[in-house]
C-alpha cells in the first residue's frame, strides 16, 4: 500500500530540536510579553523586529551562543523574529 504524500509539506525534514527550540523561544516571549503579542502592529514594528534579528545574530557571531536572559540559543530567538517578519509581511 502506498501513501499519497505528494504535494504535502515534508515536515519531517525539519530538525525536531530546532522546532522545539523555536517553541521554547516563543514560550519565553509569551511569558515576557503575552501570547501572540508580536501580532499586534505598531508603525515601526518591522524595523524593530529586524533590529532584534540583527542583535541576536551579531551576539551569536561574536561568540555569545546563548541569550543571557533566556538561556536559549540566539539563533532560536532570531528565527522566531524572522517568523514574525514573515507573518507581518504576508498576512496583511
Amino acid at each position: 500500500m502506498s501513501k499519497k504524500d505528494k504535494g504535502k509539506p515534508p515536515i519531517q525534514l525539519i530538525e525536531p530540536d530546532f522546532i522545539f527550540g523555536i517553541a521554547d523561544a516563543l514560550a519565553f516571549g509569551a511569558d515576557k510579553y503575552g501570547p501572540d503579542d508580536w501580532k499586534k502592529s505598531i508603525p515601526d514594528d518591522i524595523n524593530r523586529t529586524f533590529g532584534s534579528i540583527q542583535r541576536h545574530l551579531w551576539h551569536w557571531k561574536q561568540g555569545e551562543i546563548k541569550d543571557p536572559e533566556s538561556g536559549l540559543n540566539h539563533l532560536l530567538h532570531a528565527t522566531s523574529q524572522i517568523m514574525f517578519l514573515y507573518y507581518k509581511t504576508t498576512h496583511k
